[in-house]
């Protein structure tokens, strides 16, 4: 089967679960094409109406048969601002949007910002949820 798709989202969903101590029943994913409605251009490419995009993904963790973590991703050449946007369903209820957050340089900044605790960190196979959590300074 051919898709395209982000690899990881199931993953997220695993770690977001396993530093909130939940036991899922199961994790979900979707993924759909991110169709264009009208012409897109960039400077560098060009898509046709009707042509793929990118994707729209969703990832879910679910407990008692409710979805209790969603994490939903969508990535496209015509997807405007990047941002990180967070919900949490609780007293209180908390929402924040991070903007401007582009994948590729926050996966490298957290990278680097992490080599002292990986280096510190005991022998074995280790998740960021078993590592103290990385500030700068």
């Amino acid at each position: 089967k051919k898709e395209i798709r982000h690899v990881g989202l199931a993953e997220s969903v695993a770690l977001v679960a396993r530093a909130l101590r939940w036991k899922l029943d199961k994790i979900e994913e979707t993924i759909e094409p991110v169709i264009a409605q009208q012409l897109v251009r960039t400077e560098f490419t060009k898509v046709a109406p009707g042509r793929v995009t990118g994707v729209h993904q969703i990832g879910y963790g679910v407990k008692n048969n409710s979805r209790v973590i969603e994490l939903d991703l969508q990535m496209s050449v015509d997807a405007g601002e990047s941002l990180d946007e967070i919900w949490i369903d609780g007293t209180p209820e908390i929402h924040s949007v991070i903007h401007g957050v582009h994948g590729d340089l926050s996966t490298a900044a957290i990278a680097a910002n992490s080599i002292r605790r990986v280096m510190d960190a005991p022998p074995g196979l280790l998740t960021m949820a078993d590592l103290p959590i990385i500030s700068v300074g």
